[in-house]
């Protein structure tokens, strides 16, 4: 059996063992609402007990150690999900304000389109009505300013979401040296990471808000953790990080590199992949369709215009300034080459009242001038893409969202702080805690008593 002094050391080990607990159960309700706080539990387990003779002395309870509660494949799963959501995000949000410019309830090259052919048929009556050349000319002009406005935009986007690559870079590069700095923390710690829950927390935190900036892999290794590109170029290696660099090659194209090693075509997921996505490659690709139906409407136009005659008795003149050779910048350049009304070749033979040339460019609003398509249906099926493209990005944003939420719901579940659960350990701790204090004074009234009586048999 223990002695008294054995048994008072018993009971204060128990006090301290249950003030840990109290200690860490008040630390996760303080946490409630801290982002990425995993809760954490203490460990107790019984003494080493000894022989004393032939009977073996038990010792009381101990605090092993104080761990996290978190699975790290769910944790991985959850980074692999946010590097898709913050893709996907970043192209529904570029791609809806490139919809914009092709929405029906704005105005858009597709009015403008129908407005110029309309006011050509409103001509074709009387083509000698000054008043009536005069709203072809300015439908003219709007057209020309409608293919402008559009192309202008497009580009503006472009540069507003490079301007976004770079912030996100320059995020992406603070993030991985506080990952590296957490990196040293852990490793010159000496403990197992599972004990060392506000390092881990901050660094898991971490990599989530780096997995919805760019695509990475994650690699846990004995001098911290490992972080590359999906090609397996190093971002973080234990306490080092490496940079990320941005610049734009001779198409206006964006690169990203680590060391200089080219990573741009690796890239699979975060919000980088999804701005790069729509910068260099949809954005583009819309400019370029824009490009070739204004091409081919103004080929197509100057090329029946110049078979009439003017009011003054002019032929071979260009109704639109040419395009481009190539086609690559006809939308922005866009413009209309006559300066006045009078200038309109509407007649076939010189005379003032045919309107045999006039009906021949009204009909090129019948005519696939583009892919067999007519402006009008070339337009739509630009736009339609546009729609297209958000539309799915939309529907796969939506399904990421879905499971984004159900692994943090998961996590929740495994890793956060519920108040009813910490009230009852707190309860328990409480009440173990009141016992252990209680034994400890009965213990130290014994142990008075057992001083005084030997006082006593002392004095006698």
């Amino acid at each position: 059996m223990s002695s008294l002094f054995g048994s008072m050391s018993i009971a204060s080990g128990a006090l301290l063992a249950d003030q840990a607990g109290i200690g860490v159960t008040a630390n996760n309700v303080s946490n409630l609402n801290t982002p990425g706080c995993s809760r954490q539990q203490a460990n107790l387990q019984e003494g080493d007990s000894y022989f004393n003779g032939s009977v073996m002395v038990p010792t009381g309870v101990v605090l092993q150690n104080i761990t996290s509660v978190r699975d790290n494949v769910l944790e991985l799963r959850l980074q692999n999900e946010m590097q898709q959501q913050g893709s996907l995000q970043a192209q529904v949000n570029a791609l809806s304000d490139v919809n914009l410019e092709f929405s029906t309830q704005n105005a858009n090259v597709g009015s403008a389109i129908n407005s110029f052919f309309n006011s050509l048929s409103n001509l074709a009556p009387n083509p000698s009505d000054p008043s009536l050349r005069q709203s072809v000319l300015v439908s003219a002009q709007n057209l020309a300013s409608q293919f402008q406005s559009t192309s202008n935009t497009l580009t503006q986007q472009r540069f507003s979401l490079g301007l976004q690559v770079q912030q996100a870079v320059a995020q992406v590069n603070q993030t991985t040296a506080q990952i590296a700095q957490l990196n040293q923390k852990i490793s010159s710690s000496g403990l197992p990471q599972d004990q060392l829950g506000t390092y881990v927390d901050q660094r898991n935190l971490l990599l989530e808000n780096l997995s919805s900036l760019i695509g990475n892999q994650v690699v846990t290794a004995d001098n911290g953790l490992t972080i590359t590109a999906p090609d397996g170029t190093a971002l973080v290696v234990g306490p080092q990080s490496q940079t990320l660099d941005v610049m734009t090659d001779a198409n206006s194209n964006l690169q990203l590199s680590i060391g200089g090693h080219d990573i741009t075509n690796t890239l699979s997921g975060g919000s980088i992949s999804g701005l790069l996505q729509a910068r260099d490659q949809q954005i583009p690709s819309y400019l370029s369709s824009l490009d070739s139906l204004a091409s081919n409407l103004i080929t197509s136009f100057n090329a029946a215009h110049q078979q009439g005659y003017d009011l003054n008795g002019n032929t071979d003149v260009n109704f639109f300034v040419p395009a481009p050779a190539g086609g690559t910048g006809a939308a922005a350049s866009f413009a209309v080459n006559i300066t006045s009304a009078s200038q309109i070749a509407a007649s076939a033979d010189g005379t003032t009242g045919s309107n045999s040339n006039l009906n021949a460019m009204i009909d090129l609003s019948n005519q696939g001038i583009i892919d067999r398509d007519t402006p009008t249906d070339a337009y739509s099926n630009l736009a339609f893409q546009v729609g297209c493209d958000l539309s799915n990005a939309q529907s796969d944003l939506q399904n990421t969202e879905a499971m984004v939420q159900q692994l943090q719901n998961q996590k929740g579940a495994l890793s956060g702080v519920s108040l009813d659960e910490e009230a009852s350990n707190l309860m328990q701790y409480q009440r173990a805690y009141e016992a252990a204090a209680r034994v400890l004074t009965v213990l130290s009234d014994l142990t008075q008593v057992s001083v005084n009586l030997g006082n006593s048999n002392a004095t006698v």
